[in-house]
Protein backbone atom coordinates (compact mmCIF):
# COMPACT_ATOMS: atom_id res chain seq x y z
CA UNK A 1 0.00 0.00 0.00
CA UNK A 2 3.19 1.93 0.80
CA UNK A 3 3.90 2.27 -2.87
CA UNK A 4 0.71 2.97 -4.07
CA UNK A 5 0.73 6.18 -1.72
CA UNK A 6 4.12 6.67 -3.07
CA UNK A 7 2.79 6.80 -6.79
CA UNK A 8 0.05 9.28 -5.86
CA UNK A 9 2.08 11.86 -4.15
CA UNK A 10 3.37 13.72 -7.45
CA UNK A 11 -0.18 13.58 -8.68
CA UNK A 12 -1.27 15.11 -5.37
CA UNK A 13 1.43 17.85 -5.26
CA UNK A 14 0.87 19.01 -8.88
CA UNK A 15 -2.54 19.20 -8.31
CA UNK A 16 -1.96 22.56 -6.26
CA UNK A 17 -0.75 26.23 -6.92
CA UNK A 18 1.88 26.67 -5.06
CA UNK A 19 3.08 30.51 -5.76
CA UNK A 20 1.98 32.31 -2.46
CA UNK A 21 1.62 35.15 -5.04
CA UNK A 22 -1.70 34.03 -6.80
CA UNK A 23 -4.24 34.90 -6.25
CA UNK A 24 -5.85 31.39 -6.79
CA UNK A 25 -2.68 30.20 -4.01
CA UNK A 26 -3.96 27.15 -2.08
CA UNK A 27 -6.44 25.98 -4.71
CA UNK A 28 -6.58 22.72 -5.84
CA UNK A 29 -8.24 22.52 -8.95
CA UNK A 30 -6.01 22.93 -12.42
CA UNK A 31 -9.07 23.29 -14.28
CA UNK A 32 -9.55 26.74 -11.74
CA UNK A 33 -6.15 27.80 -11.33
CA UNK A 34 -4.11 26.90 -14.13
CA UNK A 35 -6.19 26.07 -17.20
CA UNK A 36 -8.71 28.70 -16.22
CA UNK A 37 -11.27 26.73 -18.02
CA UNK A 38 -14.01 27.37 -15.12
CA UNK A 39 -14.47 29.92 -12.62
CA UNK A 40 -14.75 28.08 -9.24
CA UNK A 41 -12.24 25.67 -7.17
CA UNK A 42 -14.10 22.13 -6.55
CA UNK A 43 -13.76 21.79 -3.22
CA UNK A 44 -13.46 17.80 -3.22
CA UNK A 45 -9.61 18.61 -4.53
CA UNK A 46 -8.60 20.45 -1.11
CA UNK A 47 -9.31 17.18 0.92
CA UNK A 48 -5.93 15.61 0.08
CA UNK A 49 -4.42 17.91 2.50
CA UNK A 50 -5.18 14.54 4.74
CA UNK A 51 -2.63 12.98 2.86
CA UNK A 52 0.09 15.09 3.02
CA UNK A 53 -0.27 15.91 6.64
CA UNK A 54 0.35 12.26 7.65
CA UNK A 55 2.99 12.07 5.26
CA UNK A 56 4.59 15.01 6.66
CA UNK A 57 4.12 13.77 9.99
CA UNK A 58 3.72 10.44 10.56
CA UNK A 59 6.49 7.62 11.18
CA UNK A 60 5.14 5.03 8.86
CA UNK A 61 5.93 7.67 6.08
CA UNK A 62 8.77 8.71 6.66
CA UNK A 63 10.87 7.64 4.01
CA UNK A 64 7.95 8.84 1.46
CA UNK A 65 8.29 11.90 2.68
CA UNK A 66 12.18 12.47 2.78
CA UNK A 67 11.78 10.88 -0.79
CA UNK A 68 9.67 14.20 -1.75
CA UNK A 69 10.50 16.78 0.59
CA UNK A 70 13.42 18.02 -1.60
CA UNK A 71 13.00 22.22 -1.46
CA UNK A 72 10.88 21.25 1.21
CA UNK A 73 8.26 20.44 -0.79
CA UNK A 74 5.74 18.32 0.99
CA UNK A 75 6.32 21.37 3.87
CA UNK A 76 4.93 23.71 1.11
CA UNK A 77 2.31 21.89 -0.18
CA UNK A 78 0.73 20.75 2.77
CA UNK A 79 0.75 25.02 3.90
CA UNK A 80 -0.67 25.39 0.48
CA UNK A 81 -3.42 22.86 0.85
CA UNK A 82 -4.64 24.33 4.45
CA UNK A 83 -4.63 27.92 2.58
CA UNK A 84 -6.89 26.22 0.17
CA UNK A 85 -9.03 24.65 2.45
CA UNK A 86 -9.75 27.71 4.57
CA UNK A 87 -10.76 30.05 1.70
CA UNK A 88 -12.76 27.47 -0.20
CA UNK A 89 -15.10 27.25 3.08
CA UNK A 90 -14.80 31.15 4.02
CA UNK A 91 -17.27 33.07 2.35
CA UNK A 92 -20.47 30.69 3.14
CA UNK A 93 -18.95 28.40 5.35
CA UNK A 94 -19.64 26.07 2.68
CA UNK A 95 -17.61 24.86 -0.50
CA UNK A 96 -18.72 23.58 -3.78
CA UNK A 97 -18.63 20.23 -6.19
CA UNK A 98 -20.15 20.80 -9.72
CA UNK A 99 -21.16 25.04 -10.13
CA UNK A 100 -20.48 27.69 -8.38
CA UNK A 101 -21.48 28.86 -5.11
CA UNK A 102 -23.15 25.13 -5.13
CA UNK A 103 -22.84 25.16 -1.20
CA UNK A 104 -22.57 21.11 -1.28
CA UNK A 105 -23.71 19.20 1.97
CA UNK A 106 -21.86 16.74 0.63
CA UNK A 107 -18.28 18.20 -0.42
CA UNK A 108 -18.61 20.54 2.97
CA UNK A 109 -18.84 17.30 5.07
CA UNK A 110 -16.13 15.53 3.16
CA UNK A 111 -13.63 18.11 3.44
CA UNK A 112 -14.80 18.95 6.79
CA UNK A 113 -13.64 15.65 8.30
CA UNK A 114 -10.58 15.59 6.52
CA UNK A 115 -9.47 19.25 6.90
CA UNK A 116 -9.95 18.59 11.11
CA UNK A 117 -8.38 15.49 10.78
CA UNK A 118 -5.28 16.72 8.80
CA UNK A 119 -5.14 19.53 11.76
CA UNK A 120 -5.06 16.97 13.85
CA UNK A 121 -2.92 14.81 12.71
CA UNK A 122 -0.15 17.90 12.22
CA UNK A 123 -1.22 19.22 15.61
CA UNK A 124 -2.08 22.07 14.43
CA UNK A 125 -5.04 22.86 16.22
CA UNK A 126 -3.98 24.96 18.87
CA UNK A 127 -1.90 27.06 16.96
CA UNK A 128 -5.14 28.15 14.50
CA UNK A 129 -6.15 31.33 14.16
CA UNK A 130 -9.25 32.98 15.54
CA UNK A 131 -10.71 33.65 11.95
CA UNK A 132 -9.49 29.66 11.46
CA UNK A 133 -12.08 28.48 14.04
CA UNK A 134 -14.65 30.66 12.97
CA UNK A 135 -14.66 29.08 9.28
CA UNK A 136 -14.78 25.42 10.59
CA UNK A 137 -17.65 26.70 13.57
CA UNK A 138 -19.85 28.16 10.13
CA UNK A 139 -18.75 25.47 8.39
CA UNK A 140 -20.52 22.78 10.74
CA UNK A 141 -23.54 25.12 11.12
CA UNK A 142 -23.78 25.17 7.59
CA UNK A 143 -23.61 21.40 7.98
CA UNK A 144 -25.63 20.58 10.84
CA UNK A 145 -29.04 23.56 9.20
CA UNK A 146 -28.49 21.96 5.41
CA UNK A 147 -29.29 18.30 5.89
CA UNK A 148 -29.55 17.12 2.37
CA UNK A 149 -33.53 16.07 1.75
CA UNK A 150 -33.38 15.65 -2.37
CA UNK A 151 -32.32 11.62 -1.83
CA UNK A 152 -31.53 9.04 0.70
CA UNK A 153 -27.87 9.11 0.27
CA UNK A 154 -25.77 7.17 3.42
CA UNK A 155 -22.35 7.84 2.38
CA UNK A 156 -22.96 11.94 2.78
CA UNK A 157 -25.06 11.63 6.16
CA UNK A 158 -21.86 9.48 7.71
CA UNK A 159 -19.28 11.93 6.76
CA UNK A 160 -21.07 15.03 8.01
CA UNK A 161 -21.59 13.10 11.14
CA UNK A 162 -18.04 12.06 11.44
CA UNK A 163 -16.56 15.97 10.61
CA UNK A 164 -19.31 17.15 13.09
CA UNK A 165 -18.18 14.36 15.51
CA UNK A 166 -14.37 15.05 15.23
CA UNK A 167 -15.16 18.91 15.47
CA UNK A 168 -16.58 18.50 18.75
CA UNK A 169 -13.55 16.38 20.03
CA UNK A 170 -10.87 18.92 19.22
CA UNK A 171 -13.28 22.11 20.00
CA UNK A 172 -15.62 23.30 22.76
CA UNK A 173 -17.97 25.19 20.60
CA UNK A 174 -21.13 24.04 22.86
CA UNK A 175 -23.14 25.10 19.72
CA UNK A 176 -27.01 24.29 19.81
CA UNK A 177 -27.28 24.38 16.32
CA UNK A 178 -24.33 22.28 15.78
CA UNK A 179 -25.68 20.07 18.45
CA UNK A 180 -29.65 19.83 16.83
CA UNK A 181 -27.54 18.65 13.30
CA UNK A 182 -26.04 15.94 14.92
CA UNK A 183 -29.28 14.82 16.49
CA UNK A 184 -30.86 14.95 13.22
CA UNK A 185 -28.24 13.32 10.85
CA UNK A 186 -28.36 10.58 13.75
CA UNK A 187 -31.97 10.23 13.62
CA UNK A 188 -32.32 10.24 9.48
CA UNK A 189 -29.11 7.82 9.65
CA UNK A 190 -31.25 5.36 11.90
CA UNK A 191 -33.89 5.52 9.13
CA UNK A 192 -31.58 4.24 6.25
CA UNK A 193 -29.96 1.56 8.26
CA UNK A 194 -30.94 -1.95 7.25
CA UNK A 195 -30.17 -5.06 9.54
CA UNK A 196 -29.28 -7.25 6.51
CA UNK A 197 -25.41 -4.82 7.28
CA UNK A 198 -26.26 -1.92 4.68
CA UNK A 199 -27.17 1.70 4.72
CA UNK A 200 -29.51 3.64 1.74
CA UNK A 201 -28.01 4.71 -1.04
CA UNK A 202 -30.29 6.12 -3.50
CA UNK A 203 -33.10 3.82 -2.80
CA UNK A 204 -31.17 0.44 -2.34
CA UNK A 205 -27.72 -1.46 -1.10
CA UNK A 206 -24.40 -0.18 -3.23
CA UNK A 207 -21.82 -2.02 -2.57
CA UNK A 208 -18.70 0.28 -3.21
CA UNK A 209 -20.35 3.39 -1.55
CA UNK A 210 -21.22 0.91 1.51
CA UNK A 211 -17.64 0.62 1.94
CA UNK A 212 -17.38 4.69 2.01
CA UNK A 213 -20.03 4.52 4.05
CA UNK A 214 -17.34 2.16 6.71
CA UNK A 215 -14.80 4.57 5.83
CA UNK A 216 -16.68 7.36 7.82
CA UNK A 217 -18.29 5.16 10.65
CA UNK A 218 -15.16 3.49 11.75
CA UNK A 219 -13.82 7.03 12.72
CA UNK A 220 -17.20 8.24 14.63
CA UNK A 221 -16.62 8.13 18.12
CA UNK A 222 -18.93 5.20 19.68
CA UNK A 223 -20.86 7.94 22.40
CA UNK A 224 -22.02 9.99 19.84
CA UNK A 225 -23.38 6.55 17.83
CA UNK A 226 -23.97 3.53 20.14
CA UNK A 227 -25.13 1.55 17.19
CA UNK A 228 -21.77 1.96 15.62
CA UNK A 229 -20.00 -1.41 16.71
CA UNK A 230 -23.05 -3.23 15.97
CA UNK A 231 -23.60 -1.62 12.16
CA UNK A 232 -19.86 -1.96 11.39
CA UNK A 233 -20.23 -5.96 12.40
CA UNK A 234 -23.03 -6.10 10.37
CA UNK A 235 -21.64 -4.32 7.17
CA UNK A 236 -18.90 -6.87 7.46
CA UNK A 237 -20.70 -9.79 6.98
CA UNK A 238 -22.81 -8.25 4.44
CA UNK A 239 -19.82 -7.02 2.45
CA UNK A 240 -17.87 -10.72 2.67
CA UNK A 241 -20.46 -12.31 0.62
CA UNK A 242 -19.18 -9.75 -2.41
CA UNK A 243 -15.72 -10.56 -2.22
CA UNK A 244 -15.06 -13.11 -5.51
CA UNK A 245 -13.76 -15.75 -6.39
CA UNK A 246 -11.57 -14.01 -8.84
CA UNK A 247 -10.21 -11.62 -6.06
CA UNK A 248 -12.33 -8.66 -7.16
CA UNK A 249 -14.90 -6.78 -4.93
CA UNK A 250 -18.42 -5.19 -5.74
CA UNK A 251 -18.84 -3.55 -8.73
CA UNK A 252 -21.55 -4.66 -11.66
CA UNK A 253 -24.48 -4.58 -9.16
CA UNK A 254 -26.82 -2.78 -6.35
CA UNK A 255 -28.33 1.06 -6.46
CA UNK A 256 -25.34 2.64 -7.58
CA UNK A 257 -23.52 0.21 -9.62
CA UNK A 258 -19.87 1.85 -7.68
CA UNK A 259 -16.74 0.47 -9.34
CA UNK A 260 -14.58 1.88 -6.70
CA UNK A 261 -14.07 0.10 -3.05
CA UNK A 262 -12.69 2.04 -0.37
CA UNK A 263 -10.16 0.06 2.07
CA UNK A 264 -9.95 2.27 5.12
CA UNK A 265 -13.30 1.21 6.95
CA UNK A 266 -12.51 -2.58 6.17
CA UNK A 267 -9.09 -2.93 7.12
CA UNK A 268 -9.83 -0.39 10.53
CA UNK A 269 -12.69 -2.98 11.45
CA UNK A 270 -9.96 -5.15 12.58
CA UNK A 271 -10.87 -8.98 10.55
CA UNK A 272 -7.50 -10.61 9.76
CA UNK A 273 -9.42 -12.72 6.64
CA UNK A 274 -10.78 -9.15 5.22
CA UNK A 275 -7.37 -7.58 5.26
CA UNK A 276 -5.75 -10.78 3.99
CA UNK A 277 -8.45 -10.42 0.89
CA UNK A 278 -7.61 -6.85 0.30
CA UNK A 279 -4.21 -6.63 0.14
CA UNK A 280 -3.62 -9.70 -2.75
CA UNK A 281 -6.73 -7.77 -4.32
CA UNK A 282 -4.18 -4.61 -4.18
CA UNK A 283 -1.76 -6.35 -5.16
CA UNK A 284 -3.06 -8.39 -8.16
CA UNK A 285 -5.08 -5.31 -9.17
CA UNK A 286 -8.28 -6.91 -8.85
CA UNK A 287 -10.19 -3.68 -7.94
CA UNK A 288 -9.72 0.07 -9.20
CA UNK A 289 -7.00 1.50 -7.99
CA UNK A 290 -5.33 5.81 -7.75
CA UNK A 291 -3.51 5.36 -11.31
CA UNK A 292 -7.32 4.06 -12.63
CA UNK A 293 -9.46 7.36 -11.03
CA UNK A 294 -9.90 10.44 -12.58
CA UNK A 295 -9.66 13.52 -10.15
CA UNK A 296 -12.49 13.70 -8.39
CA UNK A 297 -12.83 9.92 -7.09
CA UNK A 298 -8.80 9.71 -6.40
CA UNK A 299 -9.08 12.32 -4.01
CA UNK A 300 -11.29 10.09 -1.36
CA UNK A 301 -9.84 7.21 -3.02
CA UNK A 302 -6.23 7.86 -1.67
CA UNK A 303 -7.38 9.57 1.17
CA UNK A 304 -8.96 6.34 2.37
CA UNK A 305 -5.99 4.57 1.09
CA UNK A 306 -3.63 6.13 3.34
CA UNK A 307 -6.10 5.60 6.29
CA UNK A 308 -5.81 2.32 5.70
CA UNK A 309 -2.46 1.89 5.57
CA UNK A 310 -1.90 3.44 8.84
CA UNK A 311 -4.53 0.75 10.71
CA UNK A 312 -2.91 -1.87 8.39
CA UNK A 313 -0.14 -1.94 10.79
CA UNK A 314 -2.39 -2.72 13.92
CA UNK A 315 -3.06 -6.30 14.85
CA UNK A 316 -6.43 -7.82 13.03
CA UNK A 317 -7.29 -10.05 15.93
CA UNK A 318 -10.86 -11.07 14.53
CA UNK A 319 -11.66 -13.58 12.09
CA UNK A 320 -14.68 -14.01 9.73
CA UNK A 321 -15.79 -17.17 7.70
CA UNK A 322 -15.81 -15.51 3.93
CA UNK A 323 -18.49 -17.27 1.95
CA UNK A 324 -15.84 -17.68 -1.15
CA UNK A 325 -14.11 -20.43 1.36
CA UNK A 326 -17.55 -22.40 0.87
CA UNK A 327 -17.91 -25.19 -1.46
CA UNK A 328 -21.72 -24.92 -1.13
CA UNK A 329 -23.24 -21.81 -0.35
CA UNK A 330 -26.83 -19.65 -0.56
CA UNK A 331 -27.68 -16.29 0.50
CA UNK A 332 -30.67 -14.44 0.00
CA UNK A 333 -30.85 -10.77 0.67
CA UNK A 334 -34.20 -10.45 0.36
CA UNK A 335 -34.60 -6.31 1.79
CA UNK A 336 -31.08 -5.62 -0.63
CA UNK A 337 -32.44 -8.40 -3.68
CA UNK A 338 -29.01 -9.83 -3.96
CA UNK A 339 -28.63 -13.33 -4.19
CA UNK A 340 -25.09 -15.02 -3.87
CA UNK A 341 -25.05 -18.81 -4.42
CA UNK A 342 -21.53 -20.82 -4.64
CA UNK A 343 -21.42 -24.06 -6.22
CA UNK A 344 -17.99 -25.76 -6.19
CA UNK A 345 -15.70 -23.14 -8.11
CA UNK A 346 -18.24 -21.08 -9.55
CA UNK A 347 -20.10 -17.79 -7.33
CA UNK A 348 -23.32 -16.33 -9.13
CA UNK A 349 -24.67 -12.57 -7.71
CA UNK A 350 -28.13 -12.13 -8.80
CA UNK A 351 -29.45 -8.86 -8.41
CA UNK A 352 -32.94 -8.96 -8.28
CA UNK A 353 -33.65 -5.15 -8.28
CA UNK A 354 -32.28 -5.00 -11.64
CA UNK A 355 -34.14 -7.47 -13.77
CA UNK A 356 -32.46 -10.47 -12.02
CA UNK A 357 -29.09 -9.69 -13.83
CA UNK A 358 -25.98 -12.64 -12.58
CA UNK A 359 -22.88 -11.74 -12.52
CA UNK A 360 -20.72 -15.19 -12.37
CA UNK A 361 -17.24 -15.10 -10.86
CA UNK A 362 -14.29 -18.37 -11.56
CA UNK A 363 -10.55 -18.09 -9.95
CA UNK A 364 -9.96 -16.65 -13.52
CA UNK A 365 -12.59 -14.60 -14.87
CA UNK A 366 -16.15 -12.81 -14.54
CA UNK A 367 -18.94 -12.52 -16.60
CA UNK A 368 -21.56 -10.43 -16.09
CA UNK A 369 -24.75 -10.73 -17.40
CA UNK A 370 -26.90 -7.17 -19.53
CA UNK A 371 -29.33 -5.20 -18.29
CA UNK A 372 -32.12 -6.31 -20.72
CA UNK A 373 -32.72 -3.07 -23.00
CA UNK A 374 -34.89 -1.98 -25.85
CA UNK A 375 -34.97 0.67 -28.31
CA UNK A 376 -37.52 3.43 -30.15
CA UNK A 377 -36.73 2.72 -33.80
CA UNK A 378 -37.69 5.93 -34.43
CA UNK A 379 -36.47 7.95 -31.71
CA UNK A 380 -33.26 5.94 -30.70
CA UNK A 381 -34.62 6.48 -27.06
CA UNK A 382 -32.90 3.48 -25.07
CA UNK A 383 -35.73 2.05 -22.34
CA UNK A 384 -33.96 -0.42 -19.34
CA UNK A 385 -35.63 -2.68 -17.26
CA UNK A 386 -34.47 -1.78 -13.85
CA UNK A 387 -36.71 -1.01 -10.40
CA UNK A 388 -37.88 -4.70 -10.20
CA UNK A 389 -40.18 -5.98 -8.33
CA UNK A 390 -39.34 -10.21 -6.98
CA UNK A 391 -41.39 -12.14 -5.01
CA UNK A 392 -39.09 -15.38 -3.54
CA UNK A 393 -41.29 -18.65 -2.90
CA UNK A 394 -39.34 -21.26 -1.43
CA UNK A 395 -40.40 -24.68 -1.11
CA UNK A 396 -38.90 -27.95 -2.80
CA UNK A 397 -36.93 -25.57 -4.42
CA UNK A 398 -36.55 -21.67 -4.71
CA UNK A 399 -38.70 -20.02 -7.33
CA UNK A 400 -37.89 -16.24 -7.84
CA UNK A 401 -40.42 -14.21 -10.02
CA UNK A 402 -39.42 -11.08 -11.10
CA UNK A 403 -40.67 -8.42 -12.97
CA UNK A 404 -39.73 -4.91 -14.80
CA UNK A 405 -40.95 -2.29 -16.76
CA UNK A 406 -38.66 -0.92 -19.68
CA UNK A 407 -37.64 2.60 -17.93
CA UNK A 408 -36.41 5.29 -20.47
CA UNK A 409 -33.08 6.30 -19.54
CA UNK A 410 -30.86 9.63 -20.83
CA UNK A 411 -27.53 9.48 -22.23
CA UNK A 412 -27.59 12.87 -23.31
CA UNK A 413 -24.87 15.29 -21.87
CA UNK A 414 -25.44 18.77 -21.19
CA UNK A 415 -25.76 21.51 -23.48
CA UNK A 416 -24.76 25.31 -23.81
CA UNK A 417 -28.41 25.91 -22.45
CA UNK A 418 -28.20 23.77 -19.90
CA UNK A 419 -24.87 25.17 -18.47
CA UNK A 420 -25.75 28.95 -18.91
CA UNK A 421 -29.47 28.36 -17.04
CA UNK A 422 -27.69 26.89 -14.16
CA UNK A 423 -25.14 30.18 -14.01
CA UNK A 424 -28.15 32.55 -14.34
CA UNK A 425 -29.87 30.78 -11.30
CA UNK A 426 -27.47 31.28 -9.20
CA UNK A 427 -27.75 34.40 -7.78
CA UNK A 428 -31.49 33.03 -7.36
CA UNK A 429 -29.92 29.81 -5.33
CA UNK A 430 -27.73 32.17 -3.37
CA UNK A 431 -30.95 34.75 -2.36
CA UNK A 432 -33.51 31.17 -2.08
CA UNK A 433 -31.34 28.54 -0.80
CA UNK A 434 -35.01 26.31 -0.88
CA UNK A 435 -35.13 26.60 -4.51
CA UNK A 436 -31.67 24.83 -4.95
CA UNK A 437 -32.80 21.77 -2.59
CA UNK A 438 -36.19 21.84 -4.93
CA UNK A 439 -33.81 21.83 -7.77
CA UNK A 440 -31.80 19.14 -6.76
CA UNK A 441 -34.85 17.26 -6.18
CA UNK A 442 -36.02 17.74 -9.33
CA UNK A 443 -32.89 16.72 -11.11
CA UNK A 444 -32.92 12.93 -9.11
CA UNK A 445 -36.36 12.35 -9.94
CA UNK A 446 -35.38 13.46 -13.98
CA UNK A 447 -31.82 11.58 -13.90
CA UNK A 448 -31.75 9.39 -11.10
CA UNK A 449 -34.98 7.49 -11.10
CA UNK A 450 -37.26 5.80 -13.43
CA UNK A 451 -38.20 7.66 -16.38
CA UNK A 452 -41.09 6.82 -19.02
CA UNK A 453 -41.78 3.08 -19.02
CA UNK A 454 -43.13 1.01 -21.95
CA UNK A 455 -43.40 -2.61 -22.45
CA UNK A 456 -42.46 -5.22 -19.99
CA UNK A 457 -39.71 -8.09 -19.15
CA UNK A 458 -40.31 -10.95 -16.57
CA UNK A 459 -37.69 -13.55 -15.25
CA UNK A 460 -38.29 -16.69 -13.38
CA UNK A 461 -35.02 -18.04 -11.65
CA UNK A 462 -35.31 -21.54 -10.27
CA UNK A 463 -32.35 -22.69 -7.70
CA UNK A 464 -32.27 -26.44 -6.59
CA UNK A 465 -28.75 -28.11 -5.03
CA UNK A 466 -26.88 -24.68 -5.41
CA UNK A 467 -27.81 -25.05 -9.17
CA UNK A 468 -29.90 -22.85 -11.00
CA UNK A 469 -31.67 -21.66 -14.26
CA UNK A 470 -33.81 -19.30 -15.53
CA UNK A 471 -36.04 -18.05 -18.22
CA UNK A 472 -37.28 -14.86 -19.31
CA UNK A 473 -39.73 -13.13 -21.27
CA UNK A 474 -40.04 -9.65 -23.22
CA UNK A 475 -43.01 -7.60 -24.13
CA UNK A 476 -41.79 -5.22 -26.54
CA UNK A 477 -44.17 -2.64 -27.85
CA UNK A 478 -44.73 -2.08 -32.08
CA UNK A 479 -41.93 0.20 -33.31
CA UNK A 480 -39.28 -1.05 -30.19
CA UNK A 481 -36.07 -3.69 -30.76
CA UNK A 482 -34.16 -5.70 -28.16
CA UNK A 483 -30.48 -3.97 -27.79
CA UNK A 484 -28.33 -7.36 -27.56
CA UNK A 485 -24.91 -6.49 -24.95
CA UNK A 486 -26.12 -3.24 -23.97
CA UNK A 487 -23.89 -1.16 -21.04
CA UNK A 488 -25.40 0.39 -18.52
CA UNK A 489 -25.99 1.25 -14.84
CA UNK A 490 -29.26 1.92 -13.23
CA UNK A 491 -27.92 5.30 -11.92
CA UNK A 492 -25.24 7.47 -13.62
CA UNK A 493 -22.49 7.96 -11.21
CA UNK A 494 -18.72 9.34 -11.45
CA UNK A 495 -17.57 5.77 -9.47
CA UNK A 496 -19.18 3.25 -11.91
CA UNK A 497 -17.30 1.97 -14.92
CA UNK A 498 -13.89 1.68 -13.59
CA UNK A 499 -12.17 -2.03 -14.49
Amino acid sequence: MHDNIENSLKRILNFVDLNPYSQTYGYADRDFWSWRTKDFNNGSFQSLIYVLACVKNLETFNGIYKKFNQNNLIDQAYESYKKGCFKSLEKYGSTQEAFPNEKSFCVTSTLLFDLLSALKVADDIKSLSDKERSILRNTARFISQNIETHANIGNHLLASLAALGLLNQVFDFEDKKIENGIREIIKKLKGLWNDEGWIEEYGGADIGYLTLSLHYLTNIDEQLLSEKETWIEAIIKFLSNFFHLDGSIGNFYGSRGSSIIYLSGLIQAGYKDVNDFLIKSISNKKIPLQNNLDDTNFSPFVNSLVRGAVHLEEKSEKNINLPLKNEKYLKIFNNAGFVIIINNSTQVIIDLKNSGTETIFTSTKSTKGNLPSIINKASNDIYCAFSSEYKIVEDSKLTISVYSEFHKVNTKPLNSLNIIGSRLLIPIFNLFPFILKFGKSFLVKRFFKPGKSVGSYSKVITIENYNYDSSDSFVIPKGYEIVPNYIHHPIKMASQNYV
